[in-house]
């Protein structure tokens, strides 16, 4: 009579269509193409996308940087919102930072105190990285109305839930802008188009992992306190419905879609305490990662970090092999 624990026993039994290794002999770059066809398919994240059209709304001077606060077209029904952080001796690579579950945009780039996430967002444009740092859907000023009075509420529920209506996903809607986010850092200037990448915490590393391997633009992937098994995350605890995505049972576990990002350079990190994403699993899923890569006579574009905490962003390891990757 739980329904829970018998979708949990289906879920196990369901032969996946991606599972690594694949059969031998499979021509891997055929399988990666297939498999991240089968991923944006899914999510709904394919189509013409519209031209950004930035418009920067307000602009301010930095220590080291200028901090432009932005809006951008992601699709014909909707306007993008974030900030754009140009550094003054740019590295000529250009990030899209993504935060997690919280108040929004503004801890990431240094407009609210800071968070669990540790203004990557900053650490980044201090780098050299020219960043744009994206307010994700149903989050600080993209939440929809009527607006919770407190600032850390989401509206994920009400939003995923009528995306769900549409027979589309939330996920799909969060690469979108993510792709958006992508155009608009082509477009700047000092930016080189052939080094782009891509980092998010949590939720954000949710759509890092996803926009890194349905764009292939994306030359590094970060995710931090995200990389895992689904069995073992998501699956294991009572979680935002943003996170779910139908049919994904059918088609991978999550370290098997690292075979659609391959050869192109991904790093994940992961806190001893996390209680959201555990270790062991994050161990795991690094070890079929590293398997891939080797596969694909790669490995050296593979790496993850485990530091000593829980669910925040660490970024030591992560941020060494984005200078040396992009």
């Amino acid at each position: 009579m739980d329904a829970f624990s018998a979708a949990k026993q289906r879920i196990a039994q369901q032969p996946r269509q991606f599972a690594w290794p694949p059969p031998v002999g499979t021509n891997l770059d055929a399988w990666g193409e297939q498999a991240r066809a089968a991923v944006a398919d899914l999510i709904g994240a394919q189509g013409a996308r519209p031209d950004p059209a930035v418009k920067v709304v307000s602009e301010q001077s930095r220590d080291g940087y200028r901090l432009q606060e932005v809006e951008f077209r992601s699709a014909p029904e909707m306007v993008a919102y974030g900030y754009l952080l140009v550094p003054d001796r740019p590295n000529g690579a250009g990030l899209v930072c993504l935060h997690g579950h919280g108040p929004g945009v503004d801890p990431n780039v240094g407009l609210a105190p800071e968070d669990y996430q540790h203004a990557f967002g900053v650490q980044s444009v201090k780098l050299g990285f020219t960043t744009l740092a994206i307010e994700m859907l149903s989050f600080g000023k993209r939440r929809s109305s009527p607006v919770p009075e407190d600032p850390g509420a989401s509206t994920c529920h009400r939003d995923s839930t009528a995306i769900l209506h549409l027979g589309e996903t939330m996920a799909g809607w969060r690469v979108r802008d993510a792709r958006a986010g992508l155009d608009v850092l082509a477009q700047t200037a000092g930016v080189d188009p052939g080094r782009l990448g891509i980092m998010g915490i949590s939720g954000g590393g949710t759509v890092s992992l996803l926009t890194g391997i349905v764009d292939e633009r994306v030359q590094a992937t970060v995710t931090s306190g995200y990389f895992n098994t689904f069995d073992a995350s998501i699956l294991a605890v009572d979680h935002c419905v943003d996170n779910y995505i139908p049919g994904m049972a059918r088609l991978a576990e999550m370290p098997d879609l690292v075979a659609a990002l391959a050869p192109r350079a991904f790093f994940a990190e992961n806190g001893t305490l996390d209680p959201i994403f555990p270790v062991e699993a994050f161990r795991g899923a690094c070890a079929k990662a590293q398997a891939i890569y080797e596969a694909h006579r790669a490995a050296d574009r593979f790496g993850s970090e485990i530091f000593e905490g829980d669910h925040f962003f660490h970024g030591v390891g992560a941020f060494r092999f984005l200078q040396e990757k992009l």
